[in-house]
């Protein structure tokens, strides 16, 4: 089985800055599952790995205008300790999901001074290159309710 559109695919990964310093892995963050032709990875990502097949080794280099955009000082920002109300405990680094009219978007604390919170929310690889290696584990047809639901559903075997 090749991988193309509406496939679900589970994926061994490391990824790795410019400098070759690893970001993300199989050990840290799990495999990589995602269904295929969904927009669920960069499209250069789901370009590079289009009909290819359990097995396989993928490596792929991404650039900065091909990931996820330059670093923009303008997204980051004070806003008021206030609008953290509901959480019992805040810190720097605390990633979150922010409700925009574009949808959620991730933010991080940066820092809190006194009554204020600083955010950046630029893409935690914003501004850099990243650098992939990809192994395919598996690949099987996509269920309905995935396809509905836009995402996999770990329950169902691979």
């Amino acid at each position: 089985m090749k991988i193309e559109k509406n496939k679900v695919v589970l994926l061994d990964f490391e990824l790795t800055d410019g400098d070759g310093i690893v970001l993300e892995n199989t050990e840290t963050s799990g495999e990589l599952p995602y269904i295929h032709g969904l927009g669920n990875l960069l499209p250069v990502l789901e370009k590079s790995l289009e009909g290819k097949e359990v097995g396989q080794n993928i490596e792929v280099r991404v650039s900065k205008e091909d990931g996820y955009g330059e670093y923009d000082e303008e997204n980051v920002f004070y806003i008021s300790k206030d609008n953290f109300e509901q959480l019992d405990d805040i810190y720097e680094g605390l990633e979150f999901n922010a409700q925009t009219e574009d949808g959620p978007l991730l933010c991080t604390i940066k820092s809190i001074e006194d009554d204020q919170v600083l955010i950046d929310a630029n893409h935690p690889y914003a501004g850099k290159t990243l650098n992939f290696k990809f192994k395919i584990l598996s690949i099987r047809d996509a269920t309905e309710e995935e396809l509905e639901h836009g995402h996999v559903h770990m329950d169902i075997p691979f």
